[in-house]
């Protein structure tokens, strides 16, 4: 398992309690933010676990495999100015809040083991159409986990399934 923008390491700490999940790696571009997840995992965990500091489109083109990609990544539109640079490299998401779900989802298939699956949150304000239509043409089965409605919008959780395509 991968999660990718691993932040302070809420969902890999989780995953951690699950008995059927071997090894766990992180990565964020924030030496705090793995400072962190390490804390949060070290005490809760006896599996192999790896943390790496580098920023998630970087580290998509490098060649590894796994059976779950996990992101819950930047997503937040947010104008070219008026940020400081610490603030703004946490939240944001690109001009439409797309910059890396679109990347993600673009390169996780070649990271993915046959059966491999991705595990993601999005707001609705993305465009979870726009989203399913990217995955469906990677090849994957998109599931839709849940939706609920938090203040104006709503947030959505997916599951998506690579779907095994022999190579001729």
């Amino acid at each position: 398992v991968i999660e990718l923008g691993c932040g302070k390491g809420t969902y890999l700490a989780a995953l951690a309690q699950m008995p059927s999940v071997s090894s766990l790696h992180g990565v964020d571009r924030s030496a705090a933010a793995i400072s962190l997840t390490f804390e949060n995992i070290r005490n809760n965990s006896h599996k192999g676990i790896s943390l790496v500091q580098n920023d998630v489109r970087e580290y998509l083109k490098l060649t590894w495999h796994v059976d779950l990609i996990v992101f819950d990544l930047p997503l937040i539109p947010l104008p070219p100015t008026g940020l400081s640079t610490k603030l703004r490299r946490m939240i944001d998401g690109g001009k439409n809040g797309r910059k890396y779900i679109d990347y993600v989802i673009r390169h996780a298939s070649s990271h993915l083991r046959t059966d491999g699956a991705l595990f993601f949150v999005q707001a609705d304000f993305h465009g979870f159409k726009e989203t399913k239509r990217i995955l469906e043409q990677q090849g994957f089965t998109v599931t839709l986990l849940g939706e609920k409605k938090i203040s104006l919008d709503k947030t959505i959780t997916t599951k998506t399934y690579k779907k095994w395509i022999e190579k001729q």
